[in-house]
């Protein structure tokens, strides 16, 4: 594996230890209180998350099995977080949960990537 791949796949993983530390250090209360008007509390943010790793595991897949695939992205403009899909977690824990285990599917598929397959590629609509 090129040497160039190995620092961002570590950056990723790391993640795996420093969201949940971030995380379990604020107070339930505090995680569901937004910071301002039109701002999203940390939980809406921690659900944003899973959404965009949800995206992520679908786009990897996409591009390493399809040649020039075309993506697309669940709620690519934010618009549905909040109000619908935030709402199916119960608490932050659980999101980050959720997260976490999606989190560690896509660091074990890039950890398997070839050179070759770090040259494909796709396009987003």
């Amino acid at each position: 594996m090129p040497d160039e791949w190995d620092r961002p796949l570590a950056v990723f993983a790391e993640t795996l230890v420093v969201l949940p530390r971030l995380i379990e250090a604020v107070e339930s209360e505090q995680l569901h209180r937004d910071p301002a008007p039109d701002e999203w509390s940390p939980h809406v943010v921690v659900c944003h998350l899973v959404l965009d790793e949800m995206n992520t595991a679908m786009i990897l897949r996409l591009i390493l099995t399809q040649e020039d695939p075309a993506l697309v992205a669940i709620d690519a403009d934010n618009t549905l977080c909040e109000t619908r899909f935030a709402p199916l977690y119960p608490d932050t824990a659980t999101a980050l949960g959720v997260w976490r285990v999606l989190r560690e599917d896509n660091v074990r598929l890039c950890g398997s990537v070839s050179p070759d397959d770090l040259e494909r590629l796709g396009r987003a609509f």
